[in-house]
């Protein structure tokens, strides 16, 4: 009994609600619980794309099935060197991009980003997904920013043809998902 309450604990602490939106409710899903880190410590010195993301498990979404994921904040702690970020949602971390937005670097600004979902995710319950970025740089930028003590799911990088690291000294990556819909827990 006492796992099973530590558990539902520790899922909920995922789901933040965002005050201020009356209108429109929803929660914000992830491992940074909006937290920002200070700076970008994962980097490649040469001009190519680089992709980020976390790994949402069925459990962080069983409360969740039904509704959608609309947008998704990154925090960037800087935007030099930039030309274009592209969030997005896949069913694997090599897998199309079944939901996702771009922006061009005028678009961006230092701190958080909310880029809505051209198309939103339908959660579904027992479902995994990753939910990341790719950022095109022309030299060095200092785009990927984490937080806290490293939860597993919460952080996945690569660089151009090589593949996904798992690092766990730089913490979570700084990156929610929106969610929005009429089944929203209370």
């Amino acid at each position: 009994m006492k796992k099973v309450f530590f558990n539902i604990l520790f899922i909920l602490t995922f789901f933040l609600p965002v005050s201020g939106q009356e209108d429109s409710p929803f929660l914000t899903i992830g491992y940074c619980d909006g937290r920002n880190g200070e700076k970008g410590e994962i980097t490649s010195a040469t001009a190519e794309n680089i992709s980020a993301a976390v790994e949402i498990a069925p459990q962080m979404v069983r409360a969740l099935a039904g509704n959608d994921l609309s947008a998704i904040r990154v925090y960037l702690p800087a935007k030099t060197n930039i030309n274009s970020l592209t969030v997005w949602v896949r069913n694997s971390l090599d897998g199309e991009n079944v939901a996702e937005s771009t922006v061009k670097s005028k678009s961006l600004s230092k701190g958080w980003n909310e880029l809505s979902l051209e198309t939103p995710f339908k959660i579904e319950d027992g479902e995994t997904f990753y939910m990341g970025y790719t950022f095109s740089q022309k030299k060095r930028a200092y785009a990927i920013c984490c937080t806290g003590d490293y939860r597993e799911g919460g952080l996945y990088y690569r660089f151009d043809g090589e593949d996904w690291i798992v690092d766990t000294q730089y913490g979570n990556l700084c990156i929610e998902g929106v969610v929005t819909g009429d089944n929203l827990p209370r």
